[in-house]
């Protein structure tokens, strides 16, 4: 799992461990999860981002901030 939350969290999403089984009673974890997603999904949207210098193969590092509550970014790019 620590592989998956690190994978997750380089790429800007999120690793979820599902511990009951896919079929069960109402309000599975499944169901909430995907709930979850969902609602994360509609609210969605993409920022974008032009560096001012050319790449140069290099890892860069970039941070985005917001004035009330969290988002879940990248935390970088590799130039080409």
């Amino acid at each position: 799992m620590n592989v998956m939350n690190q994978f997750a969290e380089n790429s800007g999403g999120q690793a979820y461990l599902l511990e009951d089984t896919f079929i069960d009673s109402n309000n599975s974890q499944i169901d909430r999860v995907l709930t979850s997603i969902a609602e994360e999904l509609r609210g969605q949207y993409t920022l974008a981002y032009y560096p001012s210098a050319p790449d140069n193969g290099k890892f860069h590092t970039i941070s985005v901030k917001v004035r009330v509550g969290t988002v879940r970014t990248r935390n970088g790019y590799q130039g080409r």
